[in-house]
């Protein structure tokens, strides 16, 4: 009889955490796409472009409109690495143009001081407008942001398509870094590089978040990384490493690949510089 007392009991408080864990996450995706569905009403204009949609501001217009050129053009870069991805996966990307920082940093929540995001369960990618297409810097600026978060959507459209579980999160931001700067207009970043963070520490988003609070070179380190391995391998390494990754894991595929270990590969990108 006890045994069953206890049974039950455990039965009951495994149902209500349940419950409390589900309304929870139902008020959060409701405030969630409640927030999502005022921002993108607050913009006045929208258009739609093989599967994806564009919401912006009438300020906005010049930058908006420049989007399907963007779009194409990273698409074939990433087709290139990564091989086709129909544009009938795209369906329900929403691009959403902010007007400023202030805009954008309401809607990013946790994270400071970013020009764009993307937001994959909502299929969402946001970017702030340049002030003027005439400005050469504020446009590059807005392009590279843009491929940037593309690059993100496409690698998860790539993992849906052949049931990756994981890829480390300074691997794929190194590759949207990659894709946005050097692959946009062969530009290479030369800031400086004196020390890096251990690449076996920066495989979630939540390791990601906590090394950003102690250093602003994550990006710089994560972009060498991926030039590294174009430089020295062949143009399918990184394809290479995702797909062998899926039976043996990131570890193993990274250094069956390429001959060196993740370790290796922290003292590697320190020569480049």
């Amino acid at each position: 009889m006890r045994k069953n007392y206890k049974k039950v009991l455990t039965l009951v408080i495994t149902f209500l955490l349940t419950f409390v864990l589900t309304l929870n996450l139902i008020n959060y995706l409701y405030h969630h796409n409640n927030w999502v569905i005022k921002l993108i009403h607050s913009k006045d204009k929208h258009y739609s472009y093989n599967n994806i949609e564009v919401f912006f501001s009438s300020d906005n217009t010049s930058s908006a409109l420049q989007i399907p050129k963007y779009y194409d053009e990273v698409r074939k870069d990433l087709t290139g690495i990564l091989g086709e991805i129909s544009a009938s996966e795209n369906e329900n990307l929403k691009i959403i143009i902010f007007n400023n920082t202030n805009e954008i940093q309401k809607f990013s929540g946790d994270l400071e001081s970013i020009n764009g995001f993307y937001v994959s369960k909502s299929k969402q990618i946001g970017v702030i407008s340049p002030a003027s297409l005439s400005n050469d810097f504020e446009s590059w600026y807005y392009v590279r942001t843009f491929r940037h978060e593309y690059t993100h959507h496409y690698l998860n459209l790539y993992k849906a398509k052949y049931s990756i579980d994981h890829i480390p999160k300074w691997f794929e931001e190194g590759l949207a870094e990659y894709t946005a700067v050097e692959l946009y207009d062969n530009t290479s970043w030369s800031d400086p590089l004196d020390k890096v963070v251990s690449f076996n520490e920066l495989n979630s988003r939540e390791e990601w978040l906590n090394a950003r609070k102690t250093t602003d070179t994550l990006y710089l380190q994560s972009y060498l990384a991926i030039k590294y391995l174009f430089d020295n391998f062949s143009n399918d390494v990184v394809k290479d490493i995702i797909i062998l990754s899926k039976s043996i894991g990131f570890d193993k595929s990274f250094k069956k690949v390429t001959g060196i270990s993740i370790e290796d590969l922290d003292q590697e990108i320190l020569k480049q510089d």
